[in-house]
């Protein structure tokens, strides 16, 4: 696992701002979107947190954000799960956007869609993205502890559903996953249960762990254990599912300090706090970790982790298969 402090990130800036003199990437349009990306929805609201694949398949809403007009104006139409199980464009990347806790449905097709924007301004080449937002029962209810333990059962059967969406997808597909805060323990959790694996009994009884390629994978403060993805942890199949996985640290972040209030009867570390424990040997060398705390300092924000053009360069890179 490589640990590297923001003077070697900058480092890999430079590089990328090297490349941008050779390559003019695409410019956006309308609503800030290029022309050759495709902008999806997946609400998995309405099926709460049901693990039955015919209630879920009937029940998600999906949605796109299509053109509307000759000037390139956008608008979101009804669309259906068919949009993903199908193979994209030529060289597409299909990434995932997993948000965090006290989203609400407008706010979640709002923060994913600026993550997205700030992707693509450090964009260094004209590869085109199918950006999913995925959006989960995370609006915030009363009660500062009991909603983050509620919204903390929530991500087991919520994995599942990802884990569910992400299997019915072309195996050929290129895929990455950006987890934020809880997304990131929803990611986990889905990967592990993609690969064969159980949340609390609820597994996949048509998982095929070898017929998919291996994802790339984005946290960026990531609210689950830091042992999780162990050789025992609750997680452990996970690695198998990934290629590389990139991580956004900060040891001065408040929710990660302390997250362990979260559980009842243990005191975890948050693997966004100084990234994985217990890992297998072999699993250290796809894990490439940055503390942030210079950039981001004693906040939980998302926008400020992902506010700094260097660390948007290498996660353009390493999301859309460009490193």
């Amino acid at each position: 696992m490589r640990v590297l402090p923001a003077h070697r990130l900058a480092a890999l800036a430079t590089a990328t701002c090297l490349s941008l003199v050779f390559c003019a990437p695409v410019v956006a349009g309308c609503y800030g979107v290029r022309p050759t990306d495709e902008v999806i929805e997946v609400n998995v609201r309405p099926a709460c947190c049901s693990t039955d694949a015919a209630t879920l398949a009937a029940k998600m809403i999906v949605r796109e954000y299509v053109v509307s007009d000759e000037e390139g104006n956008r608008q979101w139409v009804d669309s259906d799960l068919s949009r993903l199980t199908t193979a994209p464009g030529e060289d597409m990347v299909t990434v995932f956007h997993v948000h965090g806790n006290k989203v609400d449905p407008g706010m979640a097709r709002d923060r994913a869609l600026r993550v997205y924007r700030q992707l693509i301004h450090r964009a260094t080449d004209d590869r085109p993205m199918r950006f999913v937002i995925f959006s989960w029962p995370a609006t915030e209810i009363d009660g500062l502890l009991y909603d983050f333990r509620v919204k903390a059962a929530r991500t087991q059967p919520v994995g599942w559903q990802l884990a569910w969406i992400l299997n019915q997808m072309p195996p050929e597909v290129p895929i990455s996953l950006i987890g934020y805060s809880y997304g990131a323990r929803i990611v986990g959790g889905a990967l592990h249960v993609r690969a064969g694996g159980d949340l609390s009994g609820r597994s996949l009884p048509d998982a095929a762990p070898d017929k998919h390629r291996p994802l790339r994978v984005l946290f960026i403060a990531a609210a689950t254990h830091s042992c999780w993805f162990g050789p025992h942890g609750y997680h452990r199949l996970a690695m198998s599912q990934i290629e590389h996985l990139v991580m956004l640290n900060n040891h001065l972040d408040p929710a990660m300090r302390f997250y362990a209030l979260v559980p009842k009867n243990c005191n975890p570390q948050a693997m966004g706090l100084r990234g994985p424990t217990s890992l297998a040997r072999g699993d250290r060398k796809k894990i490439e970790c940055y503390d942030c705390a210079n950039c981001v300092g004693r906040s939980h924000d998302l926008f400020k982790y992902t506010a700094t053009g260097r660390t948007m360069s290498r996660a353009w890179q390493h999301l859309m298969y460009a490193d």
